[in-house]
């Protein structure tokens, strides 16, 4: 008698082999994706941003004010500003640079981002907040206070950048009545600011193209960012081992991704 021979397929040994490595070789190539940062977590950032343009300085021109009178109800705050933009006098957009509890606008300026983005054809303005810096220290009301400041400065199509402690200036401007700056204003870069809870109720009613830019280092993240991702119209950026101040950690990822906003909230 014969030997006895299996029933059902006949298996081609290598065949399968060589199946069963690709097979690993995939979910090898798949897992490592997922464990990137550009895997399950892919961002318009990390895909899309384009390079900043290079400074020209010689094409900048500079104005400084420090002395410049804000009315604010029957108070005067006397303020420190600071404005850039190109000798063609010909901007698209009004960049509004406030400044946490510890700093001033020289931060910016000394990093170079208002001249970054005057060259990227914006006015860049950079102010000290009332008691900071060299602006003098006269109570008011924060929103009030930007508000007349805006108005002093006969600003339009504005974007305004808040870290942290000044978020007591820009939130309530931007959220106590959200559809009443919705025509002047264009923008939002929140970097990190406090007392996002006070306004959550209000930012479903937002419709400003909203930047939340964050240090992952940062200890305060679980304070302001779930708050800030119920904006409806809100895209966020993490920059890596930055901290609380990541635009001073890493000034020229933050460049990169503010250029980016602003195109887009230009176009």
């Amino acid at each position: 008698m014969g030997g006895i021979r299996p029933s059902g397929l006949n298996v081609n040994k290598p065949v399968v082999f060589g199946l069963l490595v690709a097979g690993l070789v995939l979910f090898l190539v798949y897992r490592n994706f997922l464990a990137s940062p550009m895997g399950d977590k892919v961002t318009k950032e990390a895909t899309v941003l384009k390079p900043v343009p290079s400074l020209d300085e010689t094409e900048l021109q500079t104005k400084v004010d420090e002395n410049m009178e804000v009315t604010v109800g029957d108070k005067t705050v006397k303020v420190y500003v600071q404005q850039v933009i190109k000798k063609s006098n010909q901007f698209k957009l009004d960049v509004l640079f406030l400044h946490g509890n510890a700093f001033s606008s020289k931060n910016w300026t000394d990093l170079k981002t208002t001249d970054h983005v005057a060259n990227w054809g914006y006015r860049a303005i950079a102010i000290d907040l009332p008691g900071k810096g060299r602006s003098s220290s006269v109570e008011v009301e924060p929103d009030k206070f930007l508000e007349a400041f805006i108005s002093k400065l006969q600003m339009t199509n504005i974007v305004i950048i808040a870290p942290s402690m000044s978020g007591r200036y820009a939130l309530p401007y931007l959220f106590n009545e959200p559809t009443k700056v919705s025509e002047t204003v264009k923008g939002f870069v929140a970097v990190a600011p406090v007392e996002t809870e006070t306004y959550e109720s209000k930012y479903s009613a937002s419709q400003i193209p909203t930047l939340i830019v964050y240090g992952s280092n940062d200890k305060a993240i679980s304070t302001f960012l779930p708050n800030l991702e119920k904006l409806p119209k809100h895209t966020t950026a993490e920059i890596k081992d930055a901290g609380h101040a990541c635009y001073l950690n890493k000034p020229e990822e933050f460049h990169k991704i503010l250029y980016n906003f602003l195109l887009e909230v230009s176009s």
